[in-house]
């Protein structure tokens, strides 16, 4: 249920039914006091609640205690396989992962996987791997990580791999189908805001109808190379792109080496077959740089607008 400590080299293998929150297929919440990491664990049973924080490992990570801020919380060689859905019908932060439904203030997460589908009722921050990562700072990095299964909800920040995000994203992807009909939808990451995102791919089909739409990303204020993205994005709204919806640079950033591969179709404005908009805000907005090179896009590109 919950638990302060570590957890390394521990697996269940149960179905977890409820109709509470914060509910994981191993542990539910885990809320650490000190350094501590989660270690070589598996989790294989489905996980079914009717509330928030919802994850097929591990529900909510958090820190709390005397210097919360301070305290590592890492991940590694951790890896859930059952689907994970919840009835949670309050609309708001559903906050729901194939591996975890929150995390909160993380350090590095390396080789971690989620394979099972993922449901949501109603609610924002939902991914196929974790639904919110918030990240110690863009410095941190998730490296190695992937989700297979398919996606689906109906609220903002959702993706094949996490639905809100920072740090750096690196050597990943998500191969299962995106379906909402919020903003911010990503076949990999709906919205991704500080460190740069880099060798991935995103394979599933994306559709809803908002706004910021991509094949690999809804939106990000950072760099994305060595990337690629070939399943069909379709909406209503405007910022669509077979790569990127939007990219919002609040620093000197740049898109290289990128493909988009599906059809893109949507109702409104701003769309492109790799990106749907590019612009430049944050502090001294006006002197920021994007850069583009070596950058495809093959699917054909449509608007009823």
């Amino acid at each position: 249920g919950r638990t302060r400590a570590s957890i390394t080299n521990a697996s269940a293998s149960g179905k977890v039914t409820t109709n509470g929150q914060r509910v994981g297929g191993l542990v539910g919440y885990l809320d650490a006091y000190s350094d501590e990491e989660v270690k070589t664990v598996t989790a294989t049973g489905n996980v079914s609640a009717g509330g928030q924080y919802v994850g097929g490992l591990i529900g909510f990570i958090d820190q709390s205690g005397t210097n919360a801020q301070y305290h590592e919380l890492t991940m590694s060689e951790a890896h859930a396989t059952g689907d994970v859905s919840t009835t949670y019908s309050g609309g708001g932060s559903a906050q729901v992962g194939g591996l975890v439904g929150r995390f909160h203030e993380s350090r590095d997460l390396t080789n971690v996987s989620a394979t099972g589908d993922v449901t949501s009722a109603t609610g924002n921050y939902v991914g196929g791997l974790i639904g919110r990562l918030q990240m110690e700072n863009g410095n941190q990095i998730v490296s190695n990580a992937f989700a297979t299964g398919a996606v689906t909800s109906t609220g903002d920040r959702v993706g094949g791999l996490m639905g809100d995000s920072n740090g750096i994203i690196t050597d990943s992807y998500a191969h299962g189908a995106v379906s909402t009909t919020g903003q911010r939808v990503g076949g990999l990451v709906g919205s991704h805001q500080d460190g740069p995102i880099r060798n991935v791919t995103a394979t599933g089909d994306v559709s809803t109808t908002g706004r910021k739409v991509g094949g690999l990303v809804g939106y990000t204020q950072t760099s994305v190379t060595n990337a690629s993205a070939s399943g069909e994005v379709t909406t209503d709204g405007q910022e669509v792109g077979g790569l990127v919806g939007e990219l919002d640079a609040h620093s000197d950033e740049e898109v290289r080496t990128v493909t988009a591969t599906g059809n893109v179709s949507t109702g409104s404005y701003y769309v492109g077959g790799l990106i749907g908009f590019i612009d430049q805000s944050g502090t001294n907005a006006q002197y920021h740089e994007v850069t583009m090179s070596d950058a495809h896009a093959t699917g054909d590109v449509s608007t009823t607008y």
